[in-house]
């Protein structure tokens, strides 16, 4: 079987979205773990208002991953 290099173009940006979800959404994850510490309600909001003008855009990450799949790689998808 032969690869494209239109094949390979679209697995490098699918192998991109995978890291940058993974990088990006690490502090997401670590946020929620620290905010079952917390204190008070006060420190609980300090630690959501940090991650709030990120939190959506991480997520953004899996769509283009799952958008990836279904256009280039539809049995991989299924």
């Amino acid at each position: 079987m032969d690869i494209t290099t239109a094949q390979l173009l679209w697995y490098c940006i699918f192998i991109a979205c995978i890291f940058a979800y993974a990088a990006l959404d690490g502090f997401d994850l670590g946020v929620g773990c620290l905010h079952l510490f917390a204190r008070n309600d006060t420190d609980r909001r300090i630690f959501m208002n940090a991650i709030g003008p990120v939190w959506d855009s991480n997520s953004l990450w899996v769509v283009i991953t799952g958008g990836v799949l279904l256009a280039c790689f539809p049995p991989a998808f299924s």
